[in-house]
């Protein structure tokens, strides 16, 4: 039989009381009593455990110390209490009172340990108490792919650790890792996996530079990577990394890591949001205990779950009597979206028919008057014959539409869509899952950004341009006036150059002649681009119309560039609204199907109208094409064929100039570098089709949506809404109230009792 040994239940630090009587642990502080008969029990009791056969001679001490021990439980509940508690990794249990950092630290400092390996030093936090062990997270990049290490808690008690959760990955959301500790060490540390706001305050404890549990403070700077990474200001040094970032409730909202970008001020941690995803795929660290709590403990949103099921559909049939029925169903997949996901913004939804602007009302498809009449609800033919036209015309040609506006949180969708899905309501649910995402990643500021930056460069091209015709064009009166000069010196005569100065004369008044198109042509762009285009005044018809044919050029790679930078907006809302689907309860490969076949996107239409003949999209392609552009610039258009010298001296050059000369290259045609590299890095539909069936693929992953999905839509209020019948449409608030009072304006448009505020 082994020696035994006595260690505390609670966190497994050795005990050694030095005579009988009630102690605590010096480590935890569990109670614990020593000495006589129930010392011994203990002893013979774990020597039981820890012997490999069985030995009769200490059965009966055994048995006597147990009964003991069952007594001494029954005196001390605080006992039983540490002996049998699992404690669960707990999210948002956090108090709403905002703490003093003092108060914080002192709250948290037991939940923090020091992470110690060959290769260096770190931080964690425990996160869990479940079978007389604790789980710690940390760093992936901390343990650095070892087995066991060693954690260090305040007080000094040390004990090893081994790894037994290891995401291994240099993507930085993914730079986490989990230890198991034997024995209930230190304090399990709640975690808030809502977002911190940014400007709040935060406080980071760990190990920088080996000095133990140091404190550092500062604020929330942004949230990146759609709040999966928290950037703050808190002074963060190697030995920091693994420990928590923790808010001013005393919850963690992030761990710290020093894996991303080690610049002062510049410091990064890890969401509590993207934390909670990774301990949901770890089995072994389930969030809800395995057992079937007392009648006691079940709180009165659990025991009357079907009465808020009745209450909730009694506020939905109130909404479905006001509502037009194709309004009321593009409601109740938006609201449900809404909830699953726990999108926090408003959003206003319509349903219409649309516009048939360039046949019936005879407008410009870009102008604000057919946005206008896009947006209009249904017109009477007696009200507005021509709009009531257009509206129907609209519908039958079968334009399938939906458009969202991340500026306003507006989203519609046209009455040709609900026909062209009729009988796919998941298909729906993608389409308005991929509209919110548009909402959501605020695509409609991102777009009006890519469009000012894009029409710059044109801009700046087109100037330069100008500015070399300009200079041409001066340079060729100049050599022509000294040609004219010494063909009347031999003469006598001043015939040449009387004959030059007509022809300037002639060539000023038709540059004036064509400054009212030329003025013409600029309004019809956007501002920064028609003050370039106003720059070509003065030049000759001949020079104009170069200028012409570069602009076009210009303008095709502004709009090719637009195209392909919407295209990957596209891409991004594809996986995101898939995500969105499943949240909700919806199969997500039905989105895939939509995209692919139902109804496929049309960027590359657009892409392949824009490009030159000959010109494949690059972005049907892998971004490794551009690896070798030699081949391809081998057939670009080069200005230097009008140097002789150049081309004689350059056989490679002489080869491109016949082409030119042949008109099988026209410089017209040339393509940025800057606009393919763009095209080729924003994929085309058909590899976007290929990445999102790959990306729901990781059924792990669609199984948490799924779950947090689920978990969202079961609380006991439900989103407030306010119909608005002379737009028909509807507001869906981010405001929660109860299922009885949803919906009924009692409070005005606001949904504000201000004499409950006030008083």
């Amino acid at each position: 039989m082994k020696k035994a040994v006595t260690n505390c239940l609670r966190c497994g630090a050795p005990i050694n009381p030095p005579k009988s009587g009630h102690y605590n642990c010096e480590f935890c502080g569990a109670p614990y009593f020593a000495g006589g008969i129930f010392a011994r029990s203990v002893h013979y009791v774990k020597s039981v455990s820890e012997t490999q056969g069985f030995n009769s001679s200490i059965v009966i001490p055994a048995g006597l110390g147990s009964i003991l021990l069952a007594l001494l439980i029954f005196r001390y509940p605080s006992f039983q209490k540490n002996q049998d508690q699992n404690i669960p990794v707990n999210f948002n249990k956090c108090s709403n009172k905002e703490n003093s950092t003092q108060k914080v630290f002192k709250k948290t400092i037991d939940g923090v340990v020091g992470v110690t390996t060959n290769s260096g030093i770190g931080s964690g936090f425990i996160i869990r108490h479940k079978n007389n062990k604790s789980y710690i997270l940390t760093n992936s990049h901390v343990i650095k792919g070892s087995r066991k290490v060693k954690v260090t808690l305040k007080n000094g008690y040390t004990n090893s650790a081994i790894v037994i959760s290891d995401a291994g990955d240099n993507y930085p959301i993914n730079d986490l890792a989990i230890l198991e500790v034997n024995g209930k060490i230190g304090k399990v540390l709640n975690l808030n996996h809502n977002l911190p706001s940014i400007g709040s305050n935060v406080i980071a404890i760990g190990s920088p530079e080996g000095l133990d549990f140091t404190l550092t403070r500062g604020i929330v700077s942004s949230l990146r990577e759609q709040g999966n990474i928290i950037q703050s200001d808190v002074a963060l040094n190697p030995g920091n990394s693994g420990g928590p970032l923790i808010d001013e409730y005393g919850c963690v909202t992030g761990i710290n890591t020093m894996g991303l970008i080690e610049s002062e001020g510049l410091n990064f941690a890890i969401s509590a949001k993207r934390i909670k995803s990774y301990i949901d795929t770890q089995k072994y660290l389930d969030l809800t205990l395995n057992r079937t709590p007392k009648r006691s403990q079940i709180t009165t949103n659990q025991r009357f779950i079907g009465n808020l099921g009745n209450t909730k559909s009694a506020a939905y049939k109130r909404a479905k009597k006001i509502m037009d029925p194709d309004l009321y169903l593009t409601y109740r997949i938006t609201e449900r979206i809404l909830e699953s996901n726990n999108i926090k913004r408003p959003i206003r939804i319509a349903v219409r028919k649309g516009a048939d602007c360039i046949g019936t009302l005879g407008l410009d498809p870009n102008s604000s008057k057919c946005w206008s009449a896009q947006l209009l609800p249904d017109i009477d033919k007696i009200t507005n014959f021509d709009i009531w036209a257009s509206q129907v015309i609209n519908t039958m040609a079968g334009q399938a539409n939906a458009f969202a506006n991340s500026d306003s949180g507006f989203l519609f969708v046209n009455k040709a869509l609900l026909k062209e899905l009729k009988g796919r309501p998941e298909q729906l649910a993608c389409v308005i899952s991929h509209e919110l995402a548009h909402i959501t990643q605020n695509h409609t500021e991102a777009k009006r950004k890519a469009r000012f930056k894009y029409d710059s460069i044109a801009a700046s091209r087109i100037s330069e341009r100008i500015v070399k015709l300009k200079k041409r064009q001066q340079g060729n009166n100049f050599m022509a006036a000294v040609i004219a000069g010494i063909s009347d010196s031999y003469s006598g005569t001043n015939t040449s150059v009387n004959q030059l100065s007509n022809r300037i004369a002639l060539n000023n008044l038709a540059s004036q002649m064509l400054a009212p198109q030329i003025i013409e042509k600029a309004m019809k762009y956007s501002p920064v681009i028609a003050k370039s285009i106003t720059k070509m005044q003065g030049l000759s018809p001949e020079y104009v119309n170069k200028g012409f044919s570069y602009l076009d050029s210009y303008l095709r790679d502004s709009t090719l560039s637009l195209t392909a930078f919407s295209r990957g907006l596209e891409y991004e809302a594809d996986l995101l609204g898939t995500q969105y689907a499943a949240s909700a309860g919806f199969d997500e490969k039905k989105c895939l199907k939509l995209w692919t076949e139902t109804m496929p996107h049309d960027t590359d239409k657009l892409v392949a109208r824009l490009l030159p003949p000959g010109i494949s999209d690059p972005g049907k392609k892998q971004p490794e094409i551009f690896i070798n552009k030699k081949k391809n610039q081998e057939l670009e258009y080069d200005p230097d064929c009008k140097v002789r010298y150049k081309v004689r001296a350059d056989r490679l050059l002489e080869r491109k100039c016949k082409l030119i000369a042949k008109g099988e290259i026209k410089p017209s045609e040339k393509i940025s570098d800057e606009t393919l590299e763009i095209l080729s890095t924003h994929p085309s539909d058909e590899r976007r089709a290929n990445a999102i069936r790959e990306h729901i693929e990781n059924k792990n992953l669609f199984n948490i949506f799924r779950a947090a999905g689920k978990q969202n839509r079961s609380k006991n209020t439900m989103r407030d809404w306010s119909y608005d019948k002379d737009s028909d449409s509807l507001v869906i608030s981010d405001i929660e109230k109860d299922p009885k009072l949803v919906g009924l304006g009692k409070t005005g448009t606001t949904g504000i009792n201000i004499d409950k505020f006030l008083d």
